[in-house]
């Protein structure tokens, strides 16, 4: 009974995988150009290529990136683009970027000096006024860009994300302070927008406003959340009344362009979650999971497309496949936007590879004596597959305590096959002489770049797998002790 179960999960994995390949290859075509952003670049005499990109990571972990010639009469260049809803993208010329804003159907002329990209930027067209505006706005209002200036708190499976100066004021200010504060820096920037509506006449488009207000909003939002939920404690803040207010907040899915939006809807879910303990007793993942059906789902939302995939990826690279299949095949069968079906696919794929009885990658690398050796070579045999580096000082420990059972492992018919992920081949070939380690000794340059390392999803180490005599992934033991790696790496050996 036990023998068919397994082999009926096999047969699934395998179904679901080749459902899942079929699924990406009718998703992949070429971007349909619906927007046109055109203009000319003074003194452009050395760089003579400029370059658009689309972000569309939330959607499927992707940029798409367009490259225009800058041509000798003047600068001209001309890019026909992709754009599905009003959303941010930058463009570059030799090393300088700038941020400008665009939406479906928008024709935006840009103006520039190339000594000066982004400091000159002039704009006209239909896009032009929103883009003066938006421009005045952030010199104004900065938006934090320095990743190492934003702080993060994770909070059940999320991570609330806020720049310095709001950390700040989170840990200085009391409740009624701190509300104050965001309150009137929303109500500033309202006020902001409308001026510069009022003065413009109507020259600003009205996807354009609501975008940047919809900034506004989810972004205060996000403010409050996070220091109403992650400061609940040190404040003695009783989050539930605090927070109450979030119930007015509307997930509008509309809004999929704008990040703030983004980061609330995944941040707000989570703190349902956890507020009213739903799904208590179920896998966080998949009572998040039937939170959002329940509360999103209904109106054939995009935010539920962005959030359950969002979720099910986070779930897969948690290694919580087992607990979310239900979910993911509930997704794939019921998703209205199904171009977010792609980034979940992928994570899905890449789950199923390593699970048990899934064949190993095979690679071929090169030994301290510049023989080839390939994973192939060891068929037959029980493979322990270690990756680390010379810089990995928990990763030697283990390779000199594990000299105490070789001999008698090897004699059984296992190999210790042990790829550095070293950058100098001088450094690697020192450490091996000096710590005399035993066993199979390969290289793989360029760390976790690696093609061996992209293969096996290595991004940490050290890292270890164990392949069977016939190639394919063996479970690993419950305990990471040595007397029991022993025992485990033996029990395959005699199989």
């Amino acid at each position: 009974m036990k023998k068919e179960k397994t082999m009926l999960r096999c047969f699934l994995n395998i179904f679901l995988l080749f459902l899942s390949i079929t699924l990406v290859a009718q998703q992949d075509r070429e971007p349909i150009p619906n927007t046109l952003v055109m203009g000319n670049i003074k003194n452009a005499k050395m760089v003579k290529e400029i370059h658009l990109v689309v972000n569309n990571r939330h959607i499927d972990q992707t940029e798409s990136n367009y490259t225009s010639k800058v041509l000798d009469d003047g600068g001209r260049f001309a890019f026909a683009v992709e754009i599905n809803y009003p959303q941010l993208v930058e463009i570059s010329y030799a090393r300088n970027k700038s941020v400008v804003y665009l939406e479906p159907n928008d024709t935006l002329y840009l103006e520039a000096d190339a000594n000066s990209f982004q400091y000159s930027l002039k704009f006209d067209g239909r896009s032009g006024y929103n883009n003066k505006m938006y421009r005045e706005y952030v010199k104004k209002f900065p938006v934090e860009k320095n990743a190492f200036n934003i702080r993060q708190y994770k909070k059940g499976i999320s991570w609330y994300r806020i720049d310095q100066r709001i950390d700040d004021m989170m840990i200085a200010y009391d409740q009624s302070e701190f509300l104050e504060k965001i309150n009137q820096e929303r109500l500033d920037k309202i006020r902001e927008i409308d001026t510069y509506v009022y003065n413009q006449m109507g020259k600003l488009t009205e996807d354009f406003v609501n975008y940047l207000k919809a900034e506004i909003e989810y972004e205060w939002a996000n403010h409050l959340l996070t220091y109403g939920y992650v400061f609940a404690g040190t404040k003695k803040i009783d989050h539930k009344e605090y927070l109450a207010v979030l119930g007015d907040v509307p997930l509008n899915s509309k809004q999929i362009g704008s990040a703030e939006y983004r980061k609330f809807l995944t941040t707000y879910i989570n703190y349902l979650q956890q507020r009213d303990n739903t799904g208590e007793g179920i896998n966080d993942y998949v009572a998040q999971y039937e939170l959002a059906r329940d509360s999103l789902l209904e109106e054939k939302s995009v935010g539920w497309s962005y959030f359950s995939s969002n979720l099910l990826m986070r779930g897969f690279k948690a290694a919580q496949k087992d607990h979310i299949m239900d979910q993911y095949k509930d997704f794939i069968e019921y998703n209205p936007a199904v171009e977010y079906d792609k980034q979940v696919i992928v994570e899905y794929q890449k789950a199923v590879r390593y699970d048990i009885g899934s064949p190993a990658p095979n690679f071929t690398l090169t030994d301290e004596a510049g023989k080839e050796v390939s994973l192939s070579d060891f068929k037959g045999k029980v493979v322990y597959l270690d990756f680390w580096a010379s810089w990995c000082r928990p990763c030697m420990k283990k390779i000199d305590e594990q000299k105490s059972f070789r001999n008698g492992l090897k004699e059984k018919g296992v190999v210790f096959v042990h790829i550095s992920l070293d950058r100098n081949e001088n450094t690697w070939k020192e450490i091996l002489a000096k710590r005399d380690f035993k066993g199979v000794h390969l290289l793989a340059l360029n760390d976790i770049d690696s093609p061996v390392a992209t293969a096996y999803n290595v991004n940490a180490l050290p890292q270890y797998f164990i392949i069977t005599k016939q190639g394919n992934f063996a479970a690993k033991p419950r305990s990471a002790t040595l007397p029991e790696l022993e025992k485990h790496l033996l029990a395959l050996a005699d199989r």
